[in-house]
């Protein structure tokens, strides 16, 4: 019998000498038994479950930003059927609107940063934000305006920026009112849903 190291050397380095502990079958060397990859290794003088070495950025934005998926799933929670199998998010979470498919999930989360809602670009649908944030896009729905015409992430262009009026609108009324109404939110009360004069 040859030892797997006569054709592949050591690829995981050499923390990783006896190969048959994680690929206990040759002859279907993908098939990995990952409840043996719940051991932790040091490496870079830190201590990382053994996915990490190879799979180092995950291991870092898991150490980075912990969730759910790392403090009480780990790696093998989600990845536990075959080395390399990428599951939807969809298949434990329910999705936020309905229509909702996997890559709508990877616009805003990473799987190993969960909880911390990555920087998404401007097309994502109003209502994909609506799923949280239900009272200000009713308001838009409902209180058209011009605000009404825009994306959530027009303004919001990361996740919990609330801007200020005057990075778009400036200062329109005139010095003498701005200095007596400082907030502009004393007359116009709510950027998702504008008082608005109906003609009678």
């Amino acid at each position: 019998m040859p030892k797997c190291q006569e054709c592949h050397d050591l690829p995981h380095g050499n923390d990783f000498v006896d190969c048959m502990s994680c690929h206990q079958q040759p002859h279907a060397p993908k098939v990995i038994q990952f409840a043996k990859l719940e051991q932790k290794v040091t490496q870079d003088g830190k201590s990382v479950v053994v996915c990490a070495v190879c799979h180092k950025s995950e291991g870092e934005e898991f150490a980075k930003y912990p969730s759910m998926h790392n403090t009480e799933l780990n790696c093998q929670g989600c990845h536990a059927d075959v080395h390399g199998t990428i599951p939807s998010c969809l298949d434990c979470h329910d999705p936020h609107v309905a229509g909702q498919v996997y890559q709508d999930c990877l616009e805003c989360h990473s799987p190993h940063s969960a909880a911390n809602i990555k920087q998404y670009p401007e097309s994502v649908p109003n209502v994909f934000c609506s799923a949280c944030h239900e009272g200000p896009y009713e308001n838009l729905q409902n209180n058209v305006t011009k605000h009404s015409s825009l994306q959530c992430a027009t303004c919001h262009t990361s996740h919990g920026k609330i801007p200020a009026c005057q990075d778009c609108h400036g200062e329109p009324h005139g010095a003498e009112l701005h200095k007596r109404f400082t907030n502009c939110l004393d007359c116009h009360v709510d950027p998702h849903n504008l008082p608005v004069n109906k003609k009678k």
